[in-house]
């Protein structure tokens, strides 16, 4: 089954976890909380099967001055510029981090553990050869991965300064980077730093191509990583702090007898800095709009969102979609008793009236045609609106990760439709046992929902559903009342394959259309029925109004760095 991964930042999470300073000089409330869920969350294993991987190499540590909640994990002597190599287990399937019941080494040395999962030894500063980390566990299971440094990285000024540097929040930034040797191509992450809930962390706001000077611009501010739609989460930390530039590259590595691996390679170049300003936006965790269409055959309500464009990828991103679930499921059948009672002398009628409303009982080929028609309209919105071609659905469900999600058994009752387009299946869990089921530690791009993608070679996915609501209108005529809900899921196809988003909302209709029996003459009699047109226009007129939206954001400003 699919797995969510869960997207804690594992350093931030581990280190605050270990540190046993903090614990002579007393942790902060955020600290403890996380000191003590970790250690639950950690267990021993043997068996590499049921771990997923992260390999580290840290070319030129960041500034141990910014004191980010968890940097205790490091050697005690540990400082800015120092290279290291580091290993992390994870659970693949469920939540928790895996301590090897075995050893851990690189070239014949032990890394040093933290208890809770994580590995690491501290190289010679002029040690940038590739380096090999071997696993062996007690029951003999074996893994070795090699991993490579990057070239370094270091901030030359910021606006002009290369001292004292100013950072006004509403206003763009300039950077100067000394980039080492083969950084073409490499990508760069920019953070601040921000206090959240007792902790401290680096709160990334940017990322781009490797290159000597960059402006980012100001909107860049209001997109960080961490943020949130409580007041003040994510607000970076006012007057000095500290600029962080990360190189990071990602590659993929033979995960031999793991579940999961991934090589992670970073640099990092730091300047104290002085944050004044407020952010145009502010800080904001998410893009929604709403609206209404009137309508004869009645009122159309929709809204549609999407995450901040750290997460959230503008449509001009979108080049490939391809529909991975579409169904229609609805309720056909309903009674409804009303009782009413009356008196006389010395008596007392009750009156009960029972009302049925049910809808007649089609072929499958008449919901399979509506699907169909409203396949038709998706490909054509996606390509009128955003220029993305649609790759055939046939190509994702023949692929083998496809399996991995989520069955939906299609049922055509008096009572119940449940039809799915050419058997698709549902991309998010539905049931409360799939929920928790999905749910992973698992921070590897080595996961299901990516690697279909990856294998259709496409960057968005489409999941449509319409829901039908039998009902009677004030004629007492029988009508379907139809929700249609989407989401747009993709994959950032550069650099990290890491999740993006490109939208979710709803459709619904205040409404239906009375119907008669000739109508299912012509097999595609539910176009009208359901209200298929208006619904769909609906959603384009979602779409365009979200894509406005992140375009007066800076979404596109924001993505086009990379």
């Amino acid at each position: 089954m699919k797995k969510i991964g869960l997207l804690i930042p594992f350093v931030f999470l581990l280190a605050t976890e270990v540190s046993k300073a903090q614990e002579k000089r007393g942790l902060k409330l955020g600290e403890k909380i996380g000191k003590l869920t970790a250690k639950l969350m950690t267990s021993k294993t043997s068996n590499l099967g049921e771990a997923a991987v992260l390999v580290h190499h840290i070319n030129g540590m960041h500034t141990m001055e910014a004191r980010i909640s968890g940097q205790e994990v490091y050697p005690e002597d540990f400082k800015e510029g120092d290279v290291a190599v580091a290993i992390f287990f994870s659970k693949a399937e469920g939540l928790g981090m895996l301590n090897i019941d075995g050893s851990v080494t690189s070239e014949g040395k032990e890394l040093t553990s933290t208890g809770l999962g994580y590995y690491m030894i501290e190289l010679e500063p002029d040690d940038l050869t590739p380096k090999t980390v071997n696993v062996e566990t007690i029951t003999g299971d074996k893994a070795s991965f090699t991993i490579k440094p990057v070239p370094s990285v270091k901030i030359i000024s910021v606006n002009g300064s290369t001292t004292n540097a100013q950072i006004d929040l509403s206003k763009d930034i300039e950077l100067v980077l000394e980039n080492g040797s083969g950084h073409e191509g490499s990508l760069l992450n920019v953070a601040l730093v921000t206090d959240v809930a007792g902790a401290r962390g680096f709160n990334y706001f940017a990322s781009f191509r490797s290159t000597d000077k960059i402006v980012i611009p100001r909107e860049a501010f209001s997109n960080p990583t961490i943020s949130g739609s409580v007041n003040g989460v994510g607000n970076y930390n006012q007057g000095e702090n500290y600029l962080i530039v990360e190189r990071y590259v990602q590659a993929p590595t033979d995960k031999q007898s793991t579940a999961a691996a991934e090589l992670q390679s970073r640099a990092y170049g730091s300047m104290k800095v002085n944050v004044s300003g407020k952010q145009q936006e502010s800080v904001y965790g998410s893009t929604s709009v709403k609206g209404k269409i009137d309508n004869p055959a009645g009122v159309l309500n929709f809204a549609a969102s999407k995450p901040n464009a750290a997460t959230g990828a503008p449509f001009s991103q979108g080049s490939k979609f391809a529909v991975s679930s579409l169904s229609v499921r609805g309720v056909l059948f309903k009674q409804e008793v009303d009782e009413s009672v009356s008196y006389g002398y010395n008596t007392k009628i009750t009156t009960t009236t029972t009302t049925t409303y049910q809808f007649p009982k089609l072929p499958d080929a008449f919901w399979d045609q509506l699907l169909s028609n409203m396949y038709a309209d998706i490909v054509t919105m996606f390509k009128e609106e955003f220029d993305i071609e649609m790759v055939p659905t046939e190509k994702l469900t023949a692929s083998s990760y496809y399996k991995e999600f989520y069955p939906v058994k299609e049922k055509n009752t008096d009572e119940l439709i449940v039809k799915t387009y050419k058997n698709t299946v549902n991309m998010q869990p539905t049931k409360i046992a799939d929920i928790f089921g999905s749910v992973s530690t698992n921070m590897t791009s080595d996961r299901p929902i990516i690697n279909l993608m990856k294998d259709a070679d496409v960057d968005g996915l489409i999941n449509v559903q319409m829901d039908l609501q039998i009902a009677g209108d004030n004629n007492d005529k029988i009508i379907l009342i139809p929700r249609l809900n989407f989401f747009i899921q993709g994959r950032e196809e550069t650099y990290t394959n890491k999740d993006v988003q490109y939208g979710s909302g709803w459709v619904a209709a205040s409404d239906g259309k009375p119907f008669s029996e000739s109508e299912f003459n012509d097999i595609n009699a539910l176009n009208s029925i359901v209200r298929k047109d208006d619904m769909m226009n609906a959603l384009r007129d979602a779409m365009a109004r979200l894509r406005e939206a992140e375009i007066e954001r800076g979404y596109d400003k924001i993505w086009a760095l990379k």
